[in-house]
Order: C-alpha cells, then sequence, then structure tokens
C-alpha cells in the first residue's frame, strides 16, 4: 500500500477503519437515508440564503457566515437522531461534540471541527493561535467541511482528518507532512494562524473516499433577499429597544 500510494499520488483512498471513521460515518450515513437528504437539503438552502443576506466577501459578515453554518449544522446533526453540542465558544478547534452509539449501543463521543467555505480552491483557517505565534502543529481533528459553491452550483459535505491525510503520504517524516499539507513555515518558524496549502484540498479531496462526501442538491431557486451588514442589523436592533423602552417608560432618554 505505500509504494501505491506512493507511486499513484492522485489514486483514491481508502478507508482508515479507525474507531473515529467509523462513528462519523454513522452520521454520513444518517444524512444520506431519504428523511436524512431532505433535512440536508434544507441545511443547504439556509446556508445558502445566508451568504446572500450577509455576504462573506464583506469582512465584517464573515463571522456571520461561519457561526450560521456551526448552528445549522448543530441542528441537523440533531435532528438526524444524534445528541450535539456546539462547542464553538468554548473550545480552541472543536466546534460541535457528537453522541454517536456503537453497534452495542454505548456512546462515543466525538469532537468535530466545522470549516464553512464557498470553494474548494479555498484553504479555511484550521487554527487560530489567537494573536500567539506557534512553531508546533498538532495533528488535525475529525472535520466537516460545508461546501456551499455558488458558481459550480455544488453543495456538499466532505470529511476529512489526519488519518486520512497521513494515509495519502506514508513515506514524509513529520516535518514534510507539514509542509507538504498545510501552510508550514520554515521549522521552528513561528506563525498566528494555520490553514492547508494553497492548492491542496482541490486536489486531495477528489481522492477521498466516497463514503466521505455527501452531496446535496442545489437549489434551483433561492428566495429573493436584500443584503445586510451584520452591524447596521445590529444598530437597527439596538435603536429599536431604546425605542421601545422611551414608549413603555422602562429606559432610555
Amino acid at each position: 500500500m505505500k509504494g501505491f500510494l506512493r507511486d499513484n499520488p492522485s489514486a483514491k483512498l481508502p478507508m482508515t477503519g479507525t474507531p473515529t471513521e467509523t462513528a462519523v460515518m454513522k452520521v454520513l450515513n444518517a444524512m444520506r437515508e431519504a428523511e436524512g437528504m431532505k433535512k440536508v437539503n434544507n441545511a443547504f438552502v439556509e446556508l445558502l440564503v445566508a451568504r446572500k443576506i450577509f455576504n462573506p466577501a464583506d469582512n465584517v459578515n464573515k463571522f456571520v457566515t461561519g457561526g450560521v453554518a456551526e448552528d445549522v449544522m448543530t441542528e441537523l446533526i440533531v435532528n438526524l437522531g444524534f445528541e450535539t453540542k456546539n462547542v464553538a465558544a468554548t473550545e480552541t478547534v472543536i466546534d460541535i461534540k457528537v453522541d454517536i452509539p456503537d453497534d452495542a449501543g454505548a456512546k462515543q463521543t466525538v469532537g468535530i471541527s466545522l470549516k464553512n467555505s464557498g470553494s474548494i480552491t479555498q484553504q479555511p483557517i484550521l487554527e487560530n493561535y489567537r494573536g500567539e505565534s506557534r512553531a508546533d502543529i498538532r495533528n488535525l481533528p475529525p472535520t466537516l467541511i460545508v461546501y456551499t459553491e455558488v458558481l459550480a452550483k455544488r453543495a456538499r459535505i466532505v470529511y476529512i482528518d489526519h488519518d486520512i491525510i497521513k494515509l495519502a503520504y506514508p513515506d514524509l517524516t513529520d516535518a514534510q507532512f507539514n509542509t507538504t499539507v498545510y501552510n508550514k513555515k520554515e521549522e521552528g518558524d513561528k506563525q498566528s494562524s494555520l490553514s492547508f496549502r494553497s492548492g491542496f484540498l482541490s486536489g486531495f479531496v477528489p481522492r477521498l473516499p466516497e463514503a466521505y462526501v455527501v452531496t446535496a442538491v442545489y437549489p434551483d431557486v433561492l428566495p429573493a433577499t436584500e443584503s445586510k451588514s451584520i452591524t447596521l442589523l445590529a444598530l437597527e436592533y439596538v435603536r429599536s429597544a431604546i425605542e421601545k423602552g422611551r414608549r413603555d417608560g422602562s429606559g432610555g432618554p
């Protein structure tokens, strides 16, 4: 297998067979069932409309579309029958924790990172070091990349983790692996955030096992919406609250 993967860099990868992969596949398989796909398709309508209203090209809206994606995915997985908590506010890498029963009925809690992306050519930030530069890279956690590719009219959820990437590069040292996969600077250099290397995902995602990808129906028509700035929308709400306070006498000059 090592020689095959080394000599065939575009070959389809096999499943890793890890307990985490097995657990996550139960969630993805639930998405593929008839009722599950209806819920997945509806989730993507919500995500696409959110991107229309709060254009992520405007810096002020970037965190809105990411936050909406976290909530939509949390609700989707809950509606598929898995107990799920959104922990993005308290965790640095993990966004949701999902309780997934094994075949014996015991629950395995899997922490999953969620990434929202508008194109496979984009490289989402995997970890923000919050202003503190770091030289080390920790293993990529179980990750779901939610693709809302407007130009390609493609909507899909892609699973990826450290084990499947490592399987593709079995002969690399840790240092070689990091510079091949990530935007890692020279060994020992520090950086403030981590993402995949430019162009990595567009070449790697097609190699993933088919079970790692859930493709939704891209909607033919989306509701007509007006583009908004989240800060102006928040200001409207503030002013409305002040005006309400003046009218009912609960406060405000």
